[in-house]
């Protein structure tokens, strides 16, 4: 029933005991993550999951002591090829008699998205012929450099014009440029 449907989902269900141990994660686990599932099994949770902003134990514990019982996170871990992927974690309690015998939740991958942000962000400050920072980024280079009165570095500032660059690129194409 409730396995075989967490089985076939594409994001992976984890769950963990009271000491915070792996004790079930999903077969979708293995399919996403690339890593065999028995390895992980008995291991603590932040072995796996590296959290931004607090250890993934700690937060799985304010969880338990917090009233709404159920929380978001955002994570990362290493898969079978050695590539970071980052992910977000929604997470609660496993409450028996009264009492928190481990925790279990979901873990979405959102690499792609995370990646996306990034380009979007270098993009925002980068020219997007050339891939060097722009007139802001050099605003912003040059205000921290000089600002900087403790360390003082020798600056040298170089400055072209490239007469008929923009004709060049109309004329050739952005791959001439």
């Amino acid at each position: 029933g409730l396995r075989a449907l967490a089985d076939a989902s594409a994001d992976w269900i984890w769950e963990t005991d009271a000491f915070l141990r792996v004790s079930y994660l999903s077969a979708s686990f293995t399919t996403v993550t690339g890593l065999a599932r028995d390895v992980w099994l008995g291991q603590p949770v932040e072995l796996l999951l590296q959290c931004e902003t607090l250890p993934a134990g700690q937060w799985l514990q304010q969880l338990g002591d917090g009233s709404s019982g159920v929380g978001h996170l955002r994570c990362s871990y290493r898969d079978s090829i050695g590539q970071t992927r980052h992910s977000r974690i929604v997470a609660c309690p496993i409450v028996r008699d009264g009492q928190i015998a481990g925790y279990r939740g979901t873990v979405l991958d959102i690499t792609d998205q995370v990646d996306a942000q990034a380009q979007l962000a270098h993009r925002s400050t980068h020219d997007a012929v050339t891939g060097l920072g722009d007139e802001h980024a050099l605003t912003r280079f040059l205000d921290q450099t000089l600002a900087d009165r403790l360390r003082p570095v020798p600056l040298t500032l170089l400055l072209l014009d490239l007469a008929g660059f923009e004709q060049l690129g109309e004329t050739l194409g952005q791959p001439a440029r």
